[in-house]
């Protein structure tokens, strides 16, 4: 990725699903999560403030860079709103866990966003070769 712009997007998103994946798994683990699982998850709020706050700001760059910056702005946008579901059911929930499915469409969020972070990736390499 040439633009340092597009990598602060970037790096806001794979933060952001670094620290989903770590919620899923304490939330899934038998036993207590390890020590660098639970400082991922603690980040998660603080992620997802900085992810955000990225996504519904106003971008001004290239016509290249700016689809890169949307799809990686569409992809926040769907995994905070799998979040705000996963942690809905939570709350609605007798046992304090949101169902099976919930968790699914979370983790298949959070699968789509790396593929979305991948194809930034492509679309960045691509372009210095032809540059």
């Amino acid at each position: 990725m040439n633009g340092s712009v597009v990598v602060v997007f970037r790096d806001a998103l794979a933060n952001l699903l670094d620290s989903v994946d770590a919620v899923l798994e304490v939330a899934r683990a038998t036993e207590p999560a390890p020590e660098p699982t639970r400082v991922l998850a603690a980040q998660l709020q603080a992620r997802f403030a900085s992810a955000e706050r990225l996504a519904h700001g106003k971008f001004v760059g290239n016509r290249f860079d700016a689809q890169r910056v949307a799809t990686l702005c569409g992809a926040i946008n769907s995994v905070a709103g799998a979040y705000l579901s996963y942690c809905g059911q939570s709350r609605q929930s007798s046992v304090g866990h949101p169902s099976a499915g919930v968790t699914d469409a979370l983790s298949a969020a959070v699968e789509t966003a790396r593929g979305d972070l991948r194809d930034v990736e492509r679309l960045g390499k691509s372009r210095m070769r032809l540059a």
